[in-house]
């Protein structure tokens, strides 16, 4: 029969030998992360010397293009190239960088760092590489493949631009002129079944889709009254921006607008986003609308967004889907400025 006392030292010989294997293995843990986080760095800070390298020798080369190839570590899947020469006092240059809060972060702030390094949603590197003028949409996404990526350098004499070197690196936003003139289908749309406009050409387009609810206060703004009628905004250009947030299931849509005269009728602009896309804009769908502080914005069921600014305002245009949308579907995005002009005397 075992004894009292033995039982009690086996026993406690049992715990201090799991507490020394539970350390053991604590620490040994411990200590192949911090052998990973240093080879991380020590492969970043390599890297980095290399684009920095090679950025300087290209760029005093006008027009020449070399492509490179570099090996990305601490389990990045997409690198960010950043232009430095980012305005934070252009709203429509920072509305394009905003969906990245650690990149708005540092440029706002000026540290220099300018290329992140991102794992899913989280940034696990931010460094700084110089002589990098990317111009609009003042930075560049490529894609980590198989550990690496392939980068595309175009030098202007004084300094270089960077771009994917291929499709498959590439995650750079879509970009898209809206041009001018009238779709009437859209337009058709957004007014809703039991109002027509006649357009400037002399043409009726006769709406369809839902009827504007009554409370619809977008819709008592767009309805003109008897004696005018719809014509293009030959005075403005629209950019439309499509970006993807890293890590997360959204869609960030900016429409950007450069504006020749700001004195002219109230400014209309609609957004028709494919049935086949998204079937419709409730249930969580549609996160934020941007319609800047003087802007009003109706959501139709078609799906549309409906943006109306007042003379003289400065409209911010955005919107977020709370899904991923294929390449098909952001460039059937349609987008259609009208404003109302009145008919001349006859």
């Amino acid at each position: 029969m075992q004894k009292r006392g033995d039982f009690t030292s086996n026993w406690l010989f049992y715990f201090v030998a799991v507490v020394v294997l539970v350390l053991m293995f604590y620490f040994g843990m411990t200590s192949l992360s911090d052998i990973k986080e240093t080879s991380c760095a020590a492969e970043t800070t390599l890297l980095v010397q290399r684009l920095q390298a090679d950025a300087e020798e290209i760029s005093y080369e006008q027009g020449s293009v070399v492509e490179k190839e570099y090996s990305v570590s601490c389990g990045a899947d997409r690198v960010y190239f950043v232009d430095q020469a980012i305005d934070v006092l252009s709203p429509q240059q920072m509305l394009i960088i905003e969906p990245f809060p650690i990149i708005s972060e540092e440029i706002i702030s000026q540290t220099g760092k300018n290329v992140f390094f991102y794992s899913g949603s989280k940034v696990v590197e931010r460094v700084e590489v110089t002589n990098l003028q990317l111009g609009f949409p003042y930075y560049r996404c490529l894609k980590v493949r198989s550990g690496k990526i392939k980068v595309r350098f175009t030098g202007n004499g004084a300094a270089v631009n960077v771009s994917p070197s291929g499709p498959q690196f590439d995650c750079n936003p879509l970009i898209k002129v809206i041009e001018p003139g009238i779709d009437e289908s859209i337009l058709a749309e957004a007014m809703g079944e039991g109002n027509s406009f006649e357009l400037e050409n002399g043409d009726t387009v006769v709406g369809s889709g839902d009827t504007p609810p009554a409370d619809d206060t977008v819709s008592d703004l767009f309805n003109p009254q008897l004696g005018v009628f719809v014509t293009e905004t030959n005075d403005l250009t629209i950019t439309r921006v499509i970006e993807e947030v890293p890590g997360e299931t959204k869609t960030v849509v900016n429409l950007l607008l450069e504006r020749k005269d700001d004195s002219k009728n109230n400014f209309i602009y609609i957004e028709r986003i494919p049935k086949r896309c998204v079937p419709d804009l409730e249930d969580g769908m549609l996160l934020d609308v941007k319609a800047g502080s003087t802007g009003k914005f109706r959501i139709r069921s078609d799906p549309l967004i409906v943006w109306i600014f007042p003379v003289g305002a400065d409209p911010t245009m955005g919107y977020t889907l709370n899904t991923l949308l294929d390449e098909g579907c952001k460039k059937d995005i349609g987008g259609v400025p009208i404003r109302f002009k009145n008919h001349p005397p006859e």
